[in-house]
């Protein structure tokens, strides 16, 4: 994890195995899309949100919708 001023940042490439490593489960599975909720309380919380896209969740819910064979990262 590289550190810019105080704000921790995960690199892209960090990303890029994340998705892969979800995207071969998905394919094992047979599914199309994964829907991740998150939210800043906990019912979900932050961290799936956080963990797939780098996305701060503050104040209201959101979805990431990851395709099977998409590389988004570029």
């Amino acid at each position: 994890m590289a550190v810019e001023g105080s704000t921790p940042t995960i690199p892209v490439a960090e990303y890029r195995k994340r998705w892969q490593k979800v995207q071969k489960m998905m394919a094992r599975h047979d599914l199309d899309f994964l829907v991740a909720c998150a939210d800043d309380r906990a019912v979900f919380g932050p961290a799936h949100a956080r963990w797939l896209a780098d996305f701060p969740v503050h104040f209201e819910p959101v979805c990431v919708l990851m395709p099977g064979e998409y590389d988004h990262i570029g």
